[in-house]
C-alpha cells in the first residue's frame, strides 16, 4: 500500500495509541499476543516464544530499524504491532489484540495509526502486511487500502 491507497480509520473507542519505547515495560506483549488456540506446543512454550520476540523487536528498535506501537484502553494495554523498514519500504509484523478486547475495531485503529505515522513521520513510501487470504484480518487490511499483490504458500513439517 502506498500513501494514496491508504484509507484512515477512526475508532469509536477512546484509545490512546503511542509508539512503544525500548525503555518502556514490554511485560504486556506476551499477554496481548497470547493465543489460546496456538497449535505448536504448550502455553508455557508459547509464552517463551513470545518473550524471545520481545528481545528481537527491542534490538531492532534500538538500531532504529523498527518501531512498535501499543494501544491503551482505559489505561490497559490492549493492542500491539510493529513496523520494520529498509529504505522507504515498511513491513508490519505481529499485529495483536488481547483476546478479551477483540472485535471492537482496535486492530483496525492501531494499523491505521501506525500506517499514518509511517507515511508522515518515517516518510515511508510503501507499507506491506503479510496476511492469510482466508483469515478474517484479510478483509480488515483491505478496508484500510492494502491490496493483494503476491501469494505465498506456507509449508510445515512435523516431527513424527
Amino acid at each position: 500500500m502506498d500513501k494514496a491507497q491508504f484509507k484512515p480509520f477512526s475508532c469509536h473507542l477512546n484509545l490512546l495509541i503511542t509508539p512503544r519505547k525500548t525503555t518502556d515495560s514490554w511485560d504486556d506483549y506476551s499477554e496481548i499476543h497470547f493465543d489460546a488456540n496456538w497449535h505448536y506446543g504448550s502455553d508455557r512454550e508459547q509464552r517463551d516464544f513470545l518473550l524471545s520476540h520481545v528481545k528481537e523487536y527491542k534490538a531492532l528498535c534500538q538500531r532504529n530499524k523498527a518501531m512498535r506501537f501499543v494501544a491503551y484502553l482505559e489505561g490497559i494495554a490492549v493492542g500491539d504491532l510493529g513496523i520494520h523498514w529498509h529504505g522507504d519500504i515498511g513491513r508490519f509484523n505481529a499485529v495483536g489484540v488481547h483476546r478479551n478486547y477483540r472485535n471492537r475495531g482496535i486492530a483496525k485503529a492501531l494499523i491505521s495509526y501506525a500506517a499514518h505515522f509511517a507515511f508522515e513521520q518515517l516518510k515511508l513510501k510503501r507499507l506491506i502486511i503479510v496476511a492469510v487470504t482466508n483469515y478474517h484480518a484479510f478483509d480488515l487490511y483491505q478496508s484500510l487500502g492494502f491490496q493483494a499483490f503476491q501469494t505465498y504458500v506456507t509449508l510445515e513439517k512435523i516431527n513424527p
